[in-house]
């Protein structure tokens, strides 16, 4: 039997090797890249549900409907979360209550002054979580205190608002 070209074996031999130990990193190579792509799937997903429990957070907080999928959901994966928003929603109230019993604009200020002053003392203290979730829901408390003022006096729902964030600004100059 007659070979094609004279080849030497040896070089033939050394060639497949070399294309063997080839494929092998390459081999190496693409487990590694799906091993990364992998750990990126992962990340996302966790970066997803973590928005999505921060968004059933601020729910919980300012007081919107949460389903109990939702809250069951939270809980599992972040009971110290679920607290806080819980913690945060019982403040709204109180606030709502406090500012519905004012007696005048000024008292409901200083009620709101206090809320304000309240938040910085909470993120000051590096509690940015709470913080945060307190913040929203005094900002949904108030903004329902403008919005039945405006009601109440004939402004438009956006004065209120207006007055409200200038409200909110003079609070975070003074703070």
């Amino acid at each position: 039997m007659r070979i094609h070209r004279n080849i030497d074996v040896s070089k033939f031999l050394s060639s497949m090797k070399k294309s063997k130990d080839i494929f092998q990193i390459r081999s190496k190579e693409v487990e590694e890249q799906r091993r990364i792509l992998e750990m990126s799937k992962q990340q996302l997903e966790n970066m997803a549900l973590g928005n999505k429990l921060e968004r059933i957070a601020r729910k919980i907080s300012r007081g919107d409907r949460v389903n109990n999928e939702e809250r069951a959901l939270l809980g599992k994966h972040n009971p110290e979360k679920l607290r806080k928003a819980d913690m945060a929603s019982k403040r709204r109230k109180e606030l709502e209550s406090r500012l519905k019993s004012a007696k005048n604009e000024k008292e409901a200020r200083d009620i709101i002054m206090e809320a304000s002053v309240e938040v910085g003392q909470v993120l000051s203290n590096k509690d940015n979580e709470y913080g945060e979730l307190l913040s929203d829901a005094y900002d949904k408390a108030i903004h329902e205190y403008h919005s039945g003022i405006s009601k109440e006096s004939g402004k438009s729902n956006m004065e209120a608002i207006i007055e409200h964030r200038n409200t909110k600004r003079k609070l975070d100059i003074k703070i």
